[in-house]
């Protein structure tokens, strides 16, 4: 997926499987982070917001960060 977005950056079915692969991965903080960046590029390069869908994904993303920073913060308890 990161081969088509280089070479179709605004390609939102590619970023929303993206960033599905990276939390079953276990790289959810680092997908939010890549997510900023595309999100700023996408403003900078046409002037919109990503899709309605994939910013519902974007906020399951933060919730999944979320959830596991209270639960290593239970466990260093």
């Amino acid at each position: 997926y990161r081969r088509v977005l280089a070479g179709d950056p605004f390609n939102e079915s590619a970023v929303q499987v993206l960033l599905e692969l990276e939390v079953r991965l276990g790289n959810a903080q680092g997908a939010m982070t890549w997510f900023g960046g595309w999100r700023a590029m996408l403003l900078r390069e046409i002037g919109v917001e990503p899709l309605p869908q994939t910013m519902d994904i974007y906020a399951q993303l933060e919730q999944t960060v979320r959830e596991r920073r209270a639960l290593l913060r239970e466990r260093v308890k």
